[in-house]
């Protein structure tokens, strides 16, 4: 029971109940998006992946036979990951017409290829899972088998889980026009009248010859859009942004032949011929439609059901007693924490089991704390749902940090990565083949380039190396399954593990562990006056960038204010002061919020009072909505407007504003819902009417990204999807120059 139970959560539903194996995940196509009540009959088509059996339709048959409608099937592979495919749709068309002729001649050729695509759908649904052993420790707990095959039941039971096929569609069209022209002369003799004579004609016909080339691939990934478990509810919601065509127009030379003459003899029939080429016209157009990054509702909370559990009395097994489960738990809630936290397949359930046994039993204090279903958010999981960042520094560093690595941890690997590659991903050891980030080098390179591959992608792609990278440290992620996970390396004093490096309290000492774990650059088994050397290259660098990354994401400092004018002084994780204006104690500002976001702003770059920082927007007028024009405001401060977004309805900012975040921008945001109150994700009341606000900080916390939206109430720190309820109508980007 406990193996199906498990099966149930984590496995998906392939359409035939005698299946072994199967769960209650769901993959449905792109074209039930928006649909609700989805039923297990308009999920996509399962096929075998493979088989001995030649008569049967298998995915890769289909596959090698780049079959057109691959995209409506999936599979799972012998790992147990999902197979999908990326299609490349390559259609010419040719028409070609001569000067004079009725008909042209028009030809269209078709071709498909199809690239299998591996997804670890398991990592993005890990959290969701039940495992068996969740039920055994539960089990020594409780002492009841009545019990645990009631909480089996529930979990069959509400189990469901909906994946969705999102398709990134890049569609390519080429228009090439080439014009020749045929010029003949001719002399021959004709009859006139009965007599013979010589005449001369000449006939110049122009051929068109039109071809349409149109590259289409559809690329698949896959989102979890609905959850319903035994623990909580969500629905996601994502939306299609079409592409805007990027178009150009230019012209190929070519190249025509001399003209030529009849000869000099008019007696001598003759013929001459030759071709002349107009320049050919090129007309490109490239468009790529994509998903947005979806619109997450409020988590429903359903662990109800479990506590009714608890609740009912159950045969003790050989007695005629029946007593509850709850009882056992209350008394040995400890012994059954702990047993949740030393097992790494149910140490995610310890917080969730804290949370249940606190509201079943409000009598003491079971460690809860602040819990948050957010921990179930997917972004969360132990595989990278998106890599950001203004630089490749950036990325790295952000990507540890999202897995919960430490400070001195993602230090110690950015110093070896400095000195591996730079931080290059297209470095090159030209004597070994070492490539990339981490100078992959054999067996290792090619699994890279397999992965990349994978992903319609090639080895040179910064995220597809930092994927890969995380997935050799952890065994988890998209790369997983390309990637051997490394644990161990070195010997004798040269001896360090993956534990070595993640649980190193120092930048240095991590920055070592790393360097013989993961790069194991020696097989010496002493530390030589090289390899003291090396590691101290690596240790001085991991103390560079520790020093440039230990504040980034972690959130700045509030200070009190005695100034009526200014709600709070603010400083950020960068070090900047933000003077926080309060507009309503402001004579004359007190709607006047756009300008106190400049003011907010500006302040972190400059050392005046408030009242100078007020004189000073003022003497720059009321320009349009906060947006000044020529940055001649923003200049003074060492600052500019990098982008605008105004008169429009903005619902789906929030990529583009945390890469603004990430880099170290910020941004100002005007919020306002049809003119009427304007509530956050958050449930905060941002106002009644219309609001500017400034966001002047980020950070990673607890799995969630947050900002600093200062207005004047203060420093509120939020999602930065706080305004993704309404949408917005104006967005700035502010950096310093």
């Amino acid at each position: 029971m406990f193996f199906e139970a498990q099966v149930i959560t984590q496995e998906l539903k392939r359409g035939n109940d005698n299946l072994d194996k199967q769960g209650h995940v769901y993959l449905y196509p792109e074209s039930t998006i928006g649909m609700s009540n989805l039923t297990s009959t308009q999920t996509m088509t399962y096929l075998p992946y493979q088989s001995d059996d030649e008569g049967e339709n298998t995915f890769k048959k289909k596959l090698a036979a780049n079959a057109s409608d691959i995209q409506s099937y999936f599979s799972i592979n012998p790992q147990g990951q999902l197979v999908l495919a990326t299609l490349e749709t390559t259609s010419v068309r040719s028409f070609t017409k001569t000067e004079g002729d009725v008909f042209g001649n028009n030809s269209v050729d078709i071709t498909n290829v199809a690239t299998e695509v591996t997804i670890d759908y398991k990592s993005m649904i890990s959290q969701y899972a039940t495992p068996m052993s969740f039920y055994l420790e539960l089990g020594m707990v409780t002492r009841n088998p009545e019990f645990l095959a009631s909480l089996v039941d529930l979990v069959k039971f509400k189990t469901n889980i909906q994946l969705t096929v999102l398709n990134t569609t890049t569609i390519d069209t080429t228009t090439q026009v080439e014009k020749t022209t045929k010029h003949v002369r001719e002399r021959k003799k004709v009859k006139v009248r009965g007599e013979e004579i010589m005449r001369t004609t000449s006939s110049d016909k122009t051929t068109t010859t039109t071809t349409t080339t149109t590259k289409k691939v559809v690329t698949p990934t896959v989102k979890v859009t609905s959850v319903d478990t035994w623990i909580c509810s969500q629905k996601i919601t994502y939306s299609k942004i079409p592409g805007t065509a990027v178009e150009d127009d230019y012209t190929i030379p070519t190249t025509s032949e001399s003209e030529k003459k009849l000869g000099t003899d008019t007696t001598k029939e003759e013929s001459v011929s030759w071709i002349t080429r107009e320049d050919t016209t090129v007309h490109t157009s490239s468009t790529r439609d994509t998903y947005d990054s979806g619109i997450a509702s409020e988590y429903t909370d359903n662990t109800d059901g479990f506590i009714a559990l608890l609740d009912t009395e159950y045969k003790i097994p050989n007695s005629k007693e029946k007593r509850t489960a709850g009882a056992y738990l209350k008394t040995d809630a400890e012994l059954f924490f702990q047993l949740l936290s030393q097992n790494p397949e149910t140490q995610g359930m310890e917080l969730v089991m804290r949370y249940i046994m606190q509201k079943y039993d409000n009598t003491r204090d079971y460690g809860a704390g602040d819990f948050s279903f957010n921990m179930f958010n997917p972004g969360t999981f132990s595989t990278i749902t998106g890599i950001y960042g203004s630089s490749i520094e950036d990325k790295f560093w952000y990507a540890l940090k999202s897995m919960g690595y430490s400070n001195e941890a993602i230090a110690g690997a950015m110093g070896n990565v400095y000195c591996e590659s730079g931080f290059r991903p297209t470095a090159l050891n030209s004597s070994s083949g070492a490539y990339g980030l981490a100078q992959w080098l054999g067996g290792r390179r090619t699994n890279l380039q397999n992965y990349a591959s994978s992903k319609g992608k090639t080895e040179d792609d910064e995220d597809c190396q930092i994927e890969f990278l995380i997935a050799e440290l952890t065994g988890t992620g998209d790369a997983a399954s390309y990637a051997t996970r490394r644990t161990a390396g070195g010997k004798g004093a040269n001896y360090h593990t993956y534990n070595d490096w993640a649980n190193a309290t120092d930048e240095k000492k991590a920055a070592v562990a790393y360097c013989w774990f993961y790069e194991t650059p020696s097989t010496a088994d002493t530390k030589t006056d090289d390899i003291l050397k090396t590691e101290k290259k690596r240790s001085d660098q991991a103390t560079r960038y520790y020093e440039l990354y230990k504040n980034r994401g972690t959130g700045g400092t509030t200070g009190a204010s005695d100034d009526k004018s200014v709600r709070c002084y603010y400083t950020a994780a960068n070090g900047r002061k933000f003077t926080i204006l309060d507009q309503t104690k402001i004579a004359s500002w007190d709607g006047c919020c756009n300008r106190a976001a400049c003011a907010i702003i500006a302040s972190g770059y400059s050392d005046e009072t408030p009242t100078q920082l007020i004189n000073t927007r003022n003497s720059y007028g009321g320009e349009y909505y906060g947006v000044i024009s020529g940055n001649n405001y923003w200049n003074k401060y060492g600052l500019q407007v990098t982008k605008i977004d105004k008169d429009l309805n903005i619902a789906n900012y929030t990529e583009e504003l945390r890469t603004q975040l990430v880099s170290g921008g910020y941004a100002m945001i005007w919020i306002n819902h049809n003119n009427s109150t304007y509530y956050g994700k958050s449930g905060t009341k941002w106002t009644s009417l219309y609001h500017w606000v400034a966001i002047i900080d980020y950070k990673y916390e607890g799995g969630v990204e947050k900002m600093a939206v200062a207005d004047w109430r203060g420093i509120t720190w939020v999602g930065v999807d706080e305004f993704t309820t309404h949408g917005i109508r104006h967005m700035i980007f502010v950096n310093e120059k």
